[in-house]
């Protein structure tokens, strides 16, 4: 029996998320998963037809699913510091309405785009998106951040 690839990024994700946020601090952490992000997605639009394809891809994709876990954690580490712990529970819920509603309409626009400009050129351009969240955490007091003092 085999193991799914993606649950092998996941938990690797998982598994490297503190010694990762502990050497590079919440910021920086959060910075290159978006970097990474952006390589992995837009990365794949660069693969050459040959019998090595499915490999780089799965490269890409794996990576992409290792950083996941560690993204997320980190992100949803400083939602809950900036967060009043009253609003906590409507926050984390309209995110995950919010993240499922933008995956639903960002797929049907990524099919939209896919028909009109072609699919290498949208996995591109999609590799570029990330690099807008990089924009927005370079600019904030998050960029900074090392780790949470706990009390």
């Amino acid at each position: 029996m085999s193991v799914p690839t993606p649950l092998i990024a996941t938990k690797a994700g998982a598994a490297l998320t503190g010694p990762a946020t502990r050497a590079l601090g919440i910021g920086a952490t959060i910075l290159g998963c978006l970097g990474l992000w952006s390589v992995g997605y837009g990365g794949i639009g660069f693969i050459s037809d040959s019998p090595l394809a499915p490999v780089l891809a799965g490269v890409l994709l794996g990576a992409v699913g290792t950083i996941n876990p560690i993204a997320g954690a980190n992100i949803a580490t400083v939602r809950q510091i900036v967060t009043p712990d009253h609003m906590l529970g409507r926050v984390t819920a309209v995110m995950s309405v919010g993240g499922m509603t933008a995956l639903t309409v960002g797929s049907f626009a990524g099919g939209l785009v896919a028909d009109t400009i072609g699919l290498r050129s949208t996995l591109v351009l999609g590799g570029l998106l990330p690099l807008l969240g990089r924009g927005m955490v370079l600019v904030s007091p998050v960029r900074r951040l090392r780790r949470v003092e706990t009390s």
